[in-house]
């Protein structure tokens, strides 16, 4: 081939500033489109601010939900601003930070916002290039890492599995419940579950690397429906919120495929929009108000319950569904014959960008390091890390070098509200229809979840479960107490146990010793904690408040050594 066929760098550098000319000044790119999406999840973020300023009406709780609202609404309908963009990310990790409500699909809003805010360049062009680098990186991070966390003993489990039971709600909506056979290979599910969680990462590597559309689309389309899937079950089963944060992450998985679907789209509204725009949003409005009565009609159109309360699940419902129809179209939309390879952006020119994928990494890491695992990305995956018997087929506590999860108690019996209902059991809130289809399946509806400290807002849903749950949860309980009631009390046993080690001849090379490592068996001692004994010197311990860092980064929930039920 001659040198004339084949462009230079400073040729191929001209005909992209050329390209980025000519472009038209309202066209849409990856960064408009993560915008648009990336402001309806903050405005989600201000519905629940909306709540904590309802319960308690203070300047303090008004300033983040106005100022979160008014920059989102701006970036939903100006998202093709480069400062609004970078303003709505300042505002919302402001406002995220400042307020604290920090669970696994925040975390999640915190990275994929990161792989934009921390990439940004004026060259437009080279900003997308730069924040595709990244958020593919955060995604292959994501799914590997949670992927790993599924590889554990009580994954598979066919009463217990967080995958059959999630499967199971959503081919039980009436949609689909007729269509299950009795033959359905639900203990499969998990086993496929993993494939797609670890095969997803390695495509996406495939795709990026060798610049193959087949990848990029397979990536695509798997994961478009997987996290559709989540989101339709009837809520408290429901993890809308983490499907929705996907939406924007796929965005970058063919950027210039979702431009040029978001172009589409918004250039044939816009062609009638009075007619056109009225007639979808009427559209939208009607599916939102009428999808209690298609997926659960015992319910009579009423909103099933939800947890935190906010009444979304319909909307979102609705929305996860046009997003997946949307990634879809953007899976099998021809890439433009005129495009130009978007030149790979090596690390070292993206360091900032290594960011967000490194984050994922640590926060996946927390487990096993023994620092928390609530929230973690590790929820939904019967992982269980505490107790001295982790159930990981990969790790072992190796790496737990803190023995928080190690020094256990396990609460027998309470009349303290904020202990007893430390853990609540939200599968006995599915609908009747949901629960009835589990069970003719031979699947528990255990569905766990770990209220913050002041404690479970509603009817107990159940009678009291004996639970355990590090010592230092049961600290943090009992020094939020402000007044202790004369006649409250706790029964439970405090355990510690010796470490499940699989590397033991390597740490004893190097002559490394794990907290508790002594211990030839669990050591076990009752206590009942009241008021005639509070203060004494047996309940020290109990009593010394968490430190700063311990009560900022030092976080479980509860656990059971004899089973792993899906917890949250």
């Amino acid at each position: 081939m001659s040198r004339a066929a084949t462009p230079t760098k400073a040729e191929q550098t001209a005909s992209e500033k050329k390209a980025t000319a000519e472009a038209p000044a309202n066209s849409m790119d990856a960064i408009t489109v993560f915008t648009f999406f990336w402001s309806q999840l903050m405005l989600l973020q201000c519905v629940k601010l909306f709540f904590i300023f309802k319960s308690s009406r203070t300047v303090q709780n008004a300033i983040p939900l106005v100022s979160l609202a008014i920059v989102d609404f701006l970036a939903l309908v100006k998202p093709r601003c480069r400062y609004v963009t970078m303003t709505s990310l300042l505002v919302g990790f402001v406002v995220i930070f400042v307020t604290g409500h920090y669970s696994n699909h925040i975390f999640a809003d915190i990275a994929l916002g990161s792989c934009i805010f921390l990439t940004y360049k004026s060259d437009r062009s080279e900003w997308v290039n730069r924040a595709t680098w990244a958020m593919r990186a955060m995604v292959i991070a994501l799914y590997f890492v949670t992927g790993i966390d599924k590889m554990n003993g009580g994954w598979a489990s066919h009463e217990y599995s967080c995958c059959i039971l999630m499967f199971g709600g959503f081919v039980g909506l009436p949609l689909f419940k007729f269509w299950v056979p009795s033959w359905a290979p639900w203990d499969f599910m998990p086993h496929l579950a993993v494939i797609i969680e670890i095969g997803l990462p390695i495509a996406l590597i495939l795709g990026a690397a060798k610049g193959k559309y087949f990848w990029l689309r397979f990536v695509c389309f798997w994961g478009a429906l997987f996290h559709c899937v989540l989101a339709e079950t009837v809520s408290p089963m429901s993890v809308y919120p983490f499907t929705m944060a996907m939406a924007p992450m796929y965005t970058f998985v063919l950027p210039e495929q979702a431009a040029l679907v978001a172009n589409t789209v918004v250039n044939w509204l816009n062609a009638k929009p009075i007619l056109r725009w009225g007639a979808f949003l009427g559209l939208f409005a009607a599916f939102v108000s009428a999808w209690p009565m298609l997926m659960a009609p015992e319910l009579e159109g009423a909103m099933p319950f939800e947890y935190p309360p906010y009444g979304l699940w319909a909307f979102a419902a609705v929305w996860s569904l046009c997003s997946c129809v949307y990634l879809l179209c953007v899976t099998f939309w021809p890439a433009p014959k005129s495009d130009i390879p978007v030149k790979r952006v090596y690390p070292k020119r993206s360091l900032l960008g290594s960011i967000p994928w490194i984050f994922i990494c640590c926060l996946a890491a927390c487990p096993y390091l023994g620092i928390r695992n609530y929230p973690a990305l590790a929820m939904f995956s019967n992982l269980r890390t505490e107790g001295g018997q982790p159930n990981s087929h990969v790790f072992g506590d190796d790496f737990d070098f803190l023995g928080y999860q190690r020094d256990y108690v396990t609460i027998h019996s309470t009349n303290i509200p904020s202990i007893e209902w430390a853990q609540v059991d939200l599968g006995q809130l599915f609908t009747s229809e949901t629960k009835r289809f589990l069970t003719e399946y031979n699947i528990s509806s255990e569905f766990w979840i770990t209220p913050p400290g002041k404690g479970w807002p509603y009817p107990p849903t159940r009678e009291f479960v004996p639970y355990s749950t590090p010592f230092v949860e049961l600290r943090r309980r009992i020094a939020e107490m402000k007044d202790f009631p004369k006649d409250a009390y706790i029964n439970y046993t405090r355990t510690q146990a010796p470490p499940q080690l699989r590397l033991a001849k390597v740490w004893d090379i190097f002559g490394v010793a794990h907290p508790m490592a002594d211990l030839d068996k669990p050591v076990s001692q009752d206590f009942v904690y009241n008021s005639t004994v509070r203060g004494t010197e047996a309940f020290k311990d109990l009593e010394t408040p968490l430190s700063p860092l311990e009560n900022r980064f030092v976080r479980f929930r509860t656990f059971d050594l004899s089973y792993s039920p899906c917890r949250h």
